[in-house]
C-alpha cells in the first residue's frame, strides 16, 4: 500500500513508541493480501488530507501476529482510533467515507 503518501507502514516493534509520541493516531490491523484494505485505503488517505494533527499507520499483521493477538483483532481490517496512547474507538471491516470521516472528527475533536 506504498501508493497512499498519508498512511505509513510500520512494524509492531514501532507501535508503542508511535502511541506515547504522537498524539491523535489510527492504526491499521491488517494484511497485504485483504481486499477490504485495498477499498478503505483510498478512501482514509484522502480523508486524512482534512485532519493534519492525524497520522495513520498500518500494521502487517501476517508479520506480527502476536500484535494483533494483544489487541483482541481477529477481523481484517481492523482500525483502532487512539488519542494520547489511549484507545478511543475501532472499525472492523469495510466502512463508508461518512463514518471514517464522522470518527475522524471525534479523534482531532477529542482533546
Amino acid at each position: 500500500m506504498t501508493q497512499y503518501p498519508n498512511i505509513i507502514s510500520i512494524k509492531a516493534s514501532s507501535l508503542k513508541e508511535i502511541l506515547t509520541q504522537e498524539t491523535a493516531v489510527i492504526v491499521e490491523f491488517g494484511t497485504i493480501w485483504s481486499g477490504a484494505s485495498h477499498i478503505v485505503a483510498p478512501i482514509l488517505n484522502n480523508l486524512m488530507n482534512d485532519f493534519p494533527d492525524i497520522k495513520m499507520f498500518r500494521l502487517d499483521v501476517e508479520e506480527s501476529p502476536e500484535i494483533a493477538r494483544d489487541y483482541g483483532i481477529f477481523e481484517f481490517p481492523t482500525y483502532l482510533f487512539f488519542r494520547n496512547g489511549i484507545l478511543q474507538d475501532h472499525v472492523v471491516g469495510i466502512t463508508s467515507r461518512q463514518i471514517l470521516n464522522e470518527k475522524l472528527q471525534e479523534l482531532a475533536q477529542n482533546k
